[in-house]
């Protein structure tokens, strides 16, 4: 009996080789993708600013949402805003 070698002619083995030759590589297909994450963050933030509360004096009642950085990761029984200035003080603490 005559044994058969088994495999692909014309293959590099590790080379990813194929039925082409080192010279002349198989074509290949590049997907392009349009970066969304930072168009849904923008989209976001435009939300978030259409319900800021306005930067206005007034005697009137005013509404909207107050923004204020935090640095790290805090627990919300531990946050307060203190305000002391021109328009009065204001004293806001959360309770968990």
């Amino acid at each position: 009996e005559k044994s058969k070698k088994t495999g692909m002619v014309g293959t590099f083995g590790g080379l990813g080789g194929g039925m082409s030759s080192p010279g002349n590589p198989r074509p290949t297909t590049v997907n392009a993708q349009v970066d969304t994450k930072s168009k849904g963050n923008q989209t976001l933030l435009e939300a978030l600013k259409a319900k800021q509360l306005p930067e206005k004096e007034s005697i009137e009642p005013v509404e909207g949402f107050l923004y204020f950085p935090l640095d790290g990761k805090h627990k919300l029984k531990n946050l307060a805003v203190l305000y002391r200035g021109p328009a009065g003080k204001l004293d806001l603490e959360f309770e968990h």
